[in-house]
């Protein structure tokens, strides 16, 4: 490897999540169809130079193909918790967590709250990484888009940004809904101390005329969008129904500084490489006023960026 400056950049650039709805509906945490094919993911993973990444701890690369990392969600994910899908089709599930460990799906039939599961129910990947002479990652720019549409209520409801009549259309969007959440794993004595970094990071888009934000760990105070809409269809207040409801989500930020990033990673010292480790978590939350099922039919495009210091 080169001569190391004092920061690098790496980059998950493009990691567009493209998913088809399995149902017709309209809803995504509450009904029978609250769950979705991965139908596409399309990444370049790529670090700057003098850090290296893998996703199987053998094979490191500098860039990871697109087709290693397909292929790594392909052989992960296992038929969904919530069934009616063609056996080995990846399936997600709207989910929600306080932790980025433990995640929570409804199950609009039982109305009861289950235990998730990763690669089963939303997708986790271990991302681990090798540098010279860098002891620091920080994420300094990230992006999650999609492309809107609108659908026309059956009922009228109390829509997330105002109220919507019957036959009223509503805009939707797969970023609305969308979780990327960042889990530092390295678990030894940290180039920083004896305590190695731990805290997690979840982002969500920032409100704006369309996009409401749930941010966090509070639940939405008033119910308003995919609650309202369930609500209005069937007499029942999701947020607050079944055996032990989650209370709170996970808190999320909605920016990041480009210039000095937000920590994410400390790595441990060692010969020849510094190395950690972290997972990569993409989930719809369920618990977001903007979580319809027919975010889960649209493409989800997901920009990374990191910065490493000495």
């Amino acid at each position: 490897m080169k001569s190391l400056s004092k920061k690098f950049m790496l980059s998950i650039v493009a990691i567009a999540l493209v998913v088809i709805a399995l149902g017709t509906s309209t809803f995504a945490w509450f009904t029978l169809s609250n769950k979705a094919s991965v139908g596409q993911f399309n990444a370049e993973v790529t670090a700057g130079e003098g850090m290296e990444l893998s996703l199987d701890g053998n094979n490191w690369y500098s860039t990871i193909p697109a087709d290693v990392i397909q292929q790594k969600i392909a052989d992960s994910f296992t038929a969904g918790t919530l069934n009616n899908e063609t056996i080995g089709e990846p399936i997600l599930t709207a989910v929600t967590t306080t932790d980025l460990v433990e995640y929570k799906y409804f199950n609009s039939t039982t109305r009861e709250w289950g235990n998730a599961v990763a690669n089963k129910d939303y997708i986790k990947l271990n991302i681990q990484v090798r540098a010279v002479g860098l002891v620091k990652v920080s994420i300094n720019v990230i992006t999650v888009t999609g492309t809107s549409k609108t659908w026309n209520s059956d009922v009228a409801f109390a829509g997330a940004k105002g109220p919507v009549s019957q036959g009223g259309a509503v805009t939707v969007d797969a970023a609305y809904g969308a979780r990327i959440g960042i889990n530092p794993l390295t678990n030894l004595i940290s180039s920083e101390g004896n305590t190695p970094f731990a805290d997690k990071f979840v982002f969500e888009n920032a409100d704006s005329p369309t996009n409401t934000v749930l941010g966090g760990p509070a639940l939405p105070t008033s119910t308003n969008g995919q609650a309202a809409y369930y609500l209005a269809k069937s007499g029942i207040n999701p947020n607050i129904t079944g055996t032990t409801p989650p209370t709170a989500v996970i808190e999320s930020q909605q920016t990041v500084d480009a210039t000095v990033g937000k920590q994410v990673l400390s790595l441990l010292v060692g010969t020849p490489y510094n190395t950690g480790n972290f997972d990569l978590l993409v989930w719809f939350e369920g618990f977001d006023p903007d979580t319809y099922d027919s975010i889960l039919k649209m493409p989800l495009n997901i920009k990374m960026s990191f910065i490493g210091a000495e």
